[in-house]
């Protein structure tokens, strides 16, 4: 234990020596190269965003997400840079909980317009879950899973599809 330490002392002198030949320059430097290690090495932030799998293939929001919570209830747009933008609409959002697709007050919609996107509303299965809501922070979670349809029939299959965003009122 004795070695130990004296090898511990040995190796703060010789750092101490470096820093005292060291200029303000090079100090700069090295607490640069410190800051990015220890940030690099820190937990993630929490994703804010809108992701799902649309066929199987992986859709995520990259652009603008839109979130909204008011009177009329709960609206989310969120937008991709490949891909079709995605409305999810809970008309009477009132709490957490499962919205069933089967009614006229909950929407998803998977398209730049009712007319040529797909279109989820009086499907079955399909459901949105809201699992976290937090007034204080404006943040609203959940998860959704459906299949929505076109007009001439061709349906697409929503599957993993989570949201996390900030809202407004």
């Amino acid at each position: 234990m004795q070695k130990n330490t004296g090898a511990k002392k040995s190796i703060v002198l010789y750092l101490i020596k470096i820093i005292h030949t060291m200029n303000l320059k090079h100090i700069l430097i090295l607490f640069a190269l410190s800051l990015i290690v220890f940030l690099s090495s820190c937990d993630k932030t929490e994703q804010y965003a809108v992701t799902c799998r649309i066929n199987g293939q992986e859709w995520l929001s990259k652009g603008t997400v839109l979130a909204i919570v008011g009177a009329n209830g709960l609206l989310i747009n969120a937008t991709s840079n490949t891909l079709y933008p995605i409305a999810i609409s809970i008309q009477h959002y009132d709490s957490l909980g499962a919205y069933a697709l089967d009614s006229l007050n909950n929407a998803f919609l998977y398209g730049s317009s009712l007319s040529s996107g797909y279109y989820a509303r009086l499907a079955k299965p399909g459901i949105i879950e809201v699992t976290e809501y937090n007034a204080a922070d404006k943040k609203v979670k959940g998860t959704f899973s459906l299949t929505a349809f076109k007009a001439n029939g061709d349906s697409v299959v929503v599957t993993e599809g989570t949201f996390n965003v900030f809202y407004q009122n």
